[in-house]
Parts: C-alpha cells; structure tokens; sequence
C-alpha cells in the first residue's frame, strides 16, 4: 500500500497546502502544550503573525481508517522566524493560553469543576467538558503553579485528565475504563512496537488531607484538625505510600483522590511506545487497542499520552504515540479496597 501523505495550514488568512514544506506537531495531555512548527518557502505570500488564528489538518494519505485527514490542532500563531530560505510558524492552542496563567485566587466553597472552569475562563480559554466531580471546601489558585497545571492537578485529584481538544476547547475527563475508540493493526499501521514493563513497588499511593469535618457544608470544614485525613489506611511505610493534600478536606475527597492516585500508578506500570505512519485521528486522550501484535506483546488497551506528527520534505509522513495502560482505575478499585473501607462511616 502506497500512501502520500499531505497537510494544511491556515494561518491568518491564508491557507498553505502544497506549499508545505515540513510539519511537526506534538499533542499531549495538559500541563503538555499542543503545539505545532509549520515551514514553508521564503518566497510565499505570508502575512501572519502572533496572535493571529491558525489551524492545522493533516491527512496520512489513508481514507478509509484513522489515517485519513483530520484537524490536530486550533488555535493561534505563536512566533514567527523568517530566513532566506524560509518561513517558520509556530502555533498553539488553549493550552499555551492556560501555560502562560498565573492565577492568584482562592475559591471557597467551590467543588473541583466549578474551579477548573474559572481558571479556564480567566485564561481567556473555552472549556468543553468540566469533567469528573471532586468535593472542595477551598482551592488556593496561587501563582507557583500555571492555570495549566492547576487544573491538570485537580483533574488527577478527581481521577481524570485534561487534554485540549481538536476544535481548541479544553475537555476534563475521567480515565477511561470501557472499550478502546481506536483498533489499529500490526503490520499495517504500526511499523514499531514497544512495551515497557515496569510494575509500581508494593506501598499503595494513599491521599491524605487535613480536616474534622464530614462533608464540605459543615461550619467547621476550614478549622485546621491535628490529624491526618486518610480514612482508616495503613500507616506510612512499606504497605503505604501517604501523598498529603491541603486541598483535601473530607473523607469523600480522600476517597476519590486515592482511587485517582492508585489509578494512576497502576497504568503507569505499562507503557507503550510506537511508530506508525501519519495517523491524524489519534489525539491524546484517545483509547486504541492494538491487533495481531507478536506474542508477548500486549495490545492494550492504551491511553494515548502523547502522539507527535511529522510531514517530512521527502513527502514521507510519521506518527510516534506514547500510551499507557488504559483501564486500570476497574482495576485498581480492588486494591484499594482496605485502604477507604473505613469511608463509608464517615460520610
């Protein structure tokens, strides 16, 4: 099978296509930065510059599967670098947009949605998908942390993720645990396939916040408490890893930030890495499984991490992907089971 793979570019007011000389552009879950390099002759018309709106498409050549054409990133030029041979445009999306933020706020009162969209509003970003619900009683905004990475840690806290999507909107959603969106094939897209194998050690991540209240509408829900919050867990050593959290006030936050944590760590324990040919329609936050994969491969499925495009000059076309295991919050969910047991009583 022969494929030519080919690319377009709006930027500004122009649309560039077979002017293209290279692309590449990289996709990934936020506090990552989608962004995109597009270089074209010296001698073009180009009138774009910072500021000014961009989109690319790009199409593996493909129609009838994920390597068709596709939209993989919207947004806006962010530099532009002129030479004697040619010109290069960089572009962004809404993450550079939450990257370049430095709140200073403090929310009370607020659950971890309500936060995510003013911190998405007030980077001046459009949000398409708050995401999975996660009880606040207080979040300090504060300027140590970008807008990108306070909303990716409160989607972690609540078992989720944050990634921008085609159409430029930030999306918050929960760690997938049903059926893959993707199928690709061995032998057909993919021409390189890794798995790295490397389980997490035996102390289970446990949440732990500082609070006496049970949920966050009682008066007492700011009063600082002497102890620890982590709902009856093992005490930290080698059976329990305790990650404390300020932010985390009440046993229902406690539970659902070390289902997240034990989550996380589970996934994390398999990772895959592969090259395919231009596959546009695999974004990050995308779930594909693997077919006819060698023996002692696993084939997923695989949350996409990361996935980096690239239009070479010699008209060649490629797609890296990042994943890990997806899934693993079904699965981690009996492991925890000792751990936030003791929750249900105090809710």
């Amino acid at each position: 099978m022969s494929l030519a793979p080919t690319g377009s570019a709006q930027l500004g007011n122009l649309r560039y296509e077979s002017q293209l000389l290279s692309v590449w552009c990289h996709l990934g879950l936020l506090p990552a930065v989608n962004r995109a390099r597009v270089v074209l002759p010296a001698d073009v018309r180009f009138e774009a510059g910072p500021g000014d709106p961009a989109e690319l498409t790009l199409d593996g050549g493909d129609g009838a599967g994920s390597g068709g054409s596709a939209t993989v990133l919207t947004g806006q030029v962010l530099a532009v670098r002129r030479s004697h041979r040619t010109i290069e445009a960089v572009i962004g999306d809404a993450g550079r947009q939450l990257a370049t933020s430095r709140p200073a706020l403090t929310f009370t009162g607020q659950d971890g949605a309500a936060v995510i969209r003013a911190l998405v509003g007030g980077a001046g970003a459009e949000l398409s998908a708050a995401g999975p619900d996660l009880p606040l009683a207080v979040y300090v905004a504060h300027q140590g942390r970008t807008a990108a990475e306070h909303v990716a840690a409160l989607a972690e806290l609540a078992g989720g993720f944050a990634v921008v999507e085609a159409d430029g909107r930030l999306a918050v959603r929960p760690r997938p645990t049903g059926p893959a969106d993707l199928a690709l094939l061995w032998g057909r897209e993919l021409v390189r396939y890794e798995v790295h194998h490397s389980p997490p050690g035996p102390a289970q991540p446990v949440a732990v916040g500082f609070g006496p209240a049970g949920s966050t509408s009682e008066p007492g829900v700011l009063r600082p408490s002497h102890d620890a919050l982590s709902n009856g867990a093992a005490d930290p050593g080698p059976d329990a890893l305790w990650e404390p959290s300020p932010v985390l006030r009440v046993p229902a936050a406690v539970k659902t930030a070390t289902e997240a944590a034990a989550a996380r760590s589970a996934a994390s324990g398999t990772r895959l890495t592969a090259t395919c040919f231009l596959l546009p329609a695999v974004r990050a936050g995308a779930v594909v499984e693997v077919q006819q994969v060698p023996d002692g491969l696993a084939g997923g499925p695989w949350l996409v991490t990361g996935i980096t495009h690239q239009l070479r000059p010699d008209g060649g076309g490629s797609s890296v992907i990042t994943a890990e295991t997806a899934g693993a919050a079904a699965a981690a969910g009996g492991l925890l089971s000792s751990l936030v047991g003791a929750v249900g009583g105090l809710l």
